[in-house]
Parts: structure tokens; sequence; C-alpha cells
């Protein structure tokens, strides 16, 4: 039974699935998380039924443990890191699982059927890719179960070796749909990882030509994707990997903790990547050596290099395991299979496969019953994990359902006690003291200091400044706050500002709707009807409208245009305003023009 459930394990992992995507990786940790715990119970029942307890360890026990034990120091050092403690956790959890594995479970054993259970899994999910793409379900990708199209795939290009390696005839078919299941994902990182897994496993009995034949295919798979993809995502990509190194130089022995790239990136985040992105807030590296190096310094980069090497020397047995491998890695240079709690169990599955026992503890009855479960029950996090999902399942229920801002306020609150920690619902709930919490999980948020700002004074400039000088500086809502601030007293430091706002992000509305009210200050009206035409484009907020309307009886005031002009400009905005929202201040405005 124990075996059953080690092998099943990462299955479930892949198959688990969260239809509303709130949280990518919460029902995953949580049902992994889960089976490693009745992995462990399992093993306990049978270790007691037996009275003859063991520990298992292989050759890769001591990476392992040094690598569990960094990636702990990372979790500890971050200031506040819920989500990283639960990915250690789950960590911890594998690791346990692997040592039970080398105690219970025989490589060939794991081996024979292992490759089975994953090609039919390699087909279900290639399937159900492929259904995605026929448009039978609506869906806004083509991923399958998995958390987002690069995750599917490395996922897909990660079980490929197994089903080349199934000798039964239905594994053909499990091959060709996977390999049609990658090109509908449109995934680089898939492409990527297949043929660095596909250059190993058919160059695995010529070693000559082995090596020669997997650095030219990965080689030409990278610089095809470069040439042919997106050219931002390329140039975004390339500001983070920079921004990575530089961080990690900064810490170079420690780094800044797990998630620590995140936390920091904001103050040197670079005026072009904001500009390209959007403003987005940014979470990772989409490297996973580089996220190693960041959020780790060199200590954290030797313990995951440390645990290559020793797959690597570990998987020279088995060749599907191998080029599973060989995909896991590959990929983690362009993205972060090492935060997907799916492809991590499978990692470590391959792992299991491939270890050889070096030796196996026996535990004295007294010492187990008082160690191992209770590190396992302490170290798993099930109650956590649980918590979060449901803290989750009701921050979206808040989201979907139509309610009154008591109920609102109250689901926030339920999501609140559930995980006091939940980012998402104290940024929603928005008190002051909710932003200052959520300072210590982003404390460079440029948002957050922003709101804080306008809720303890809405003039205090330097409050406005400090928040480009040290945490965000190329905010826009701060930038245009500053420049409002700014437009009498000094006009040419508001234009000053709204256009370092333009250059953050293009694509704002504000800024230019902003710019209008200075030109109309300035009495530059073609000017500021010009503004609001640039920020229409943008957006359709009432806003504007609103402004194009004082502007028109402003003009009409002053005699600056004519009457017919005037009818024709009020009649247009108020057809393209959102009339339920701004009625009141539409209809006064036209009863001011006599129009009605």
């Amino acid at each position: 039974m124990t075996r059953w459930a080690i092998l099943l394990l990462p299955v479930a992992g892949l198959l688990a699935h969260d239809p509303l995507r709130l949280d990518i990786f919460g029902l995953k940790e949580l049902v992994l998380t889960a089976g490693a715990l009745l992995v462990g119970l399992l093993f306990a029942a049978d270790a007691w039924r037996t009275g003859r307890p063991r520990l298992g360890w292989s050759d890769l026990s001591g990476a392992l443990v040094v690598f569990l034990l960094v990636r702990g120091l990372m979790v500890w050092r971050a200031p506040e890191a819920g989500a990283e403690a639960r990915s250690w956790a789950l960590l911890l959890g594998l690791v346990l699982v692997h040592h039970i594995c080398c105690a219970s479970v025989s490589s060939a054993w794991l081996r024979r059927r292992a490759v089975p259970v994953l090609a039919a899994t390699f087909g279900l999910l290639s399937a159900l890719a492929l259904v995605q793409a026929s448009g039978l379900l609506e869906v806004r990708q083509v991923y399958g179960l998995f958390a987002n199209r690069s995750f599917a795939g490395a996922g897909l290009a990660m079980l490929l070796p197994f089903a080349l390696a199934d000798e039964r005839r239905r594994a053909r078919v499990y091959v060709v749909l996977g390999l049609l299941a990658l090109v509908t994902t449109q995934s680089r990182t898939g492409a990527i990882a297949a043929a660095a897994a596909l250059a190993l496993y058919f160059g695995w009995n010529r070693p000559r030509w082995r090596l020669p034949l997997l650095g030219s295919v990965v080689l030409a798979v990278l610089v095809v994707g470069v040439a042919f993809g997106e050219r931002n995502t390329v140039k975004v990509r390339l500001h983070w990997y920079e921004a990575a190194l530089k961080l990690g130089a900064a810490q170079p022995a420690l780094g800044h903790g797990a998630g620590g790239f995140a936390r920091e990136y904001p103050p040197i985040r670079p005026v072009e990547e904001h500009s390209i992105s959007g403003g987005w807030r940014v979470h990772a590296v989409h490297n996973d050596y580089l996220q190693s190096w960041a959020d780790g310094g060199a200590l954290g980069l030797a313990a995951h290099l440390l645990l290559l090497v020793m797959a690597a020397r570990a998987a020279r047995r088995s060749r599907p395991a191998a080029a599973s491998l060989l995909a896991f890695a590959t990929a983690s240079l362009v993205d972060l299979p090492l935060q997907d709690p799916s492809l991590l169990a499978l990692a470590f599955l391959c792992l299991q496969m491939t270890a050889r026992r070096r030796r196996t503890r026996v535990l004295t009855a007294p010492a187990f019953l008082s160690v191992y479960p209770a590190l396992l029950a302490f170290s798993l996090f099930v109650v956590p994990a649980w918590s979060h999902w449901r803290a989750d399942r009701q921050l979206a229920s808040a989201l979907e359902a139509r309610q009154t801002r008591t109920e609102w306020r109250a689901a926030l609150d339920r999501c609140l006690e559930l995980e006091p920690g939940n980012a998402e619902a104290l940024e929603l709930r928005g008190g002051e003291q909710d932003r200052e919490r959520l300072l210590l999980q982003r404390p460079h948020d440029g948002w957050t200091h922003f709101y804080l700002v306008q809720m303890r004074d809405r003039e205090d400039v330097a409050g406005f400044e400090q928040i480009l000088e040290k945490h965000d500086p190329h905010h826009v809502g701060t930038l245009v706050r500053l420049a409002e601030l700014r437009m009498k007293a000094d006009p040419l430091a508001a234009v000053s500002y709204l256009r370092r706002a333009l250059a953050a992000d293009p694509c704002q509305y504000l800024p230019y709707l902003t710019f209008a009210r200075l030109r109309r200050l300035q009495g530059q009206y073609d000017e500021a009807f010009r503004m609001l035409e640039e920020a229409v484009q943008r957006s359709n907020t009432p806003a504007i409208f609103l402004e194009a309307i004082d502007l028109t009886l402003e003009l009409s005031r002053n005699k600056k245009i004519a009457v017919a002009e005037r009818d024709w400009r009020l009649r247009l905005s108020v057809r393209r305003a959102p009339r339920r929202l701004v009625i009141r201040r539409v209809d006064a405005a036209l009863d001011a023009a006599q129009l009605i």
C-alpha cells in the first residue's frame, strides 16, 4: 500500500485542479502535502505491524538534506513568508517520502510500475489539452490542469520520456497526443525542455554523440525561441535576469531570503521594463537558478546546483528518469518549475526511481514513535495549507458574488480569520492596519505606500516623493498625485512628473487626464482636448467625459467656442459617458448650458 501511495502521489499533484484559479498553487499544495502525510502514516502503520521500522538513505540523501536546510534558512530570513513556508513544508514532506521510498520500495518495482502509470497520465493530460484547444471547453488558454501554459509545456516534456519508454501499443498514441498538445500550448518553455529530453533519450545508447547532440538541440531551440518569440517578453526577462544578478551581488552570502526578489525588485526596476509590462507587480525572476542566487545568495545557488549534480549522477541508470530530470533542469533556465508543486513532486519521483540505496537505518520502537511521526506531523503543515485553501475559496466567492458593502466586508473578515496574512484579502479590505500588515510582505509596494500616504495626509508632498526615491521610482499614481499638488505652484515640475508617468506606463489614462487639467489651467484648450482624446483611447472612465463637459462649459462661458460646437461636444460627451454613473453631474452640466 505504501509503495502505491508513493507512486500515485505525483499523479495526484498533476491532476489536482483549482477551477476558480484564484490561487493557482493552493489546491496542489494541499493535495501533495496531505498525500505526503498519508504516505508517512501508511509507512508508520506498516512498520508497526512488522515490528521493524526503517528509514532509508540513498546517495542523494546528503544533497537533499542540504537543499532542504538551505531552503529553510531562506524562509527563516524572510520577514513574512506564508507562501514560501508552505512550499518549504511541501519540500520537507517530499524529502521524507523519498527516504520512505528508499526504505520500503525497490527501484526495480518503481521503474516497472511508474512507466505505464506516468505514460497514461501523459496521455490523459494531452487529450485534455487538445479538447481545450478544440473549443469544446471554454478556457482562456490551453494548459490542461496546469497553472499556465509554461508549466503545462514543462510538465508534458517531463512526462514525454515515460511515454516513449512504455512498450505498450497505446503508448504510441500517447506520444502523438503529447506532441500535438505541446504544439497547442504554444509554450517555448515546453519546446526547449522537450527538445532536451528527446535529445538525451535518443542519444542514450550513443555516449560519444550524447553531449554534442544535446547541446546543439538546446542551443538551436533557444535561438529559435528568441528569434521568433515575442520581443517584449525577451526584453522583460533580460531585465529581470540583470536585476537578479544585482540583488544577489548585494547579499552574496545568504541572499535576501525566500521571496526576496519580489520584495526588493521595485526600487531598482528599470523604466523600460515597467513600460513594457504595464507596471504589473513582478513575482519572480522566471529562472530558477537566478531565483536561488537572488533569494539565497551563493549558499542557495550552491545547494541548488549540488542537488542537480547528484541527481545527474544517480540518473545514469534510468533513461526515462534521466531525460525527465533534464527536461526539468532545462525548463528551469527560462521558468520556475521548482516553484510549481506538481512539477516538483514529479521531479522527486524521478529521484526516487534512480536513487541507489546506501543503507537502511533500523529505529527502535520508542524512538520511532516519538521522533518520526512528530516530525512528520509538525513539518507538513496540513492545517495551514487547509486554512489557506479555505481562505482562497472564501475570497473567490466574495469576488464572484454581487454583494453589498457590508456583505463584502464580512466575507473579507472571514477570509482573514482563516488566514490572517492573506495578501489579497488585506489589499482588498484596504484599511490602514491592513496596509501596514501588507508592507511586511511587500515592503516596497508602491500602491500600498501610496494609499497609506493618502489616508494620513493627502497633501504630504514629502511622503509621495519618498515613495519615488525609496520604494517605486516609476509609480504612476504617485507621479500623477505629485503633479496635481505642484500644478499651480510649479507647472514645470508638474509637467516633468507627468512625462515620467507617461514613460513608465504609456497605456495609463490618468497622466493624460491630469495633463488635460494642467493645460486647461494654463489656458491651452486645444492641447487639453487633445490630451482628453488620448485618455479616451485608453479608458472610458466617467472622469474623462466629465472633464470634457467642464472644459466645454468653461469655453462657452468665456465665449471661446461657438454655440453649435458647444452643443455638439456636450452631446458627444454625454453619449459616450456611462450615464448611470454620472447622470447627476451630466444633467447639471446640461442644465447650466441650457440644453434641457
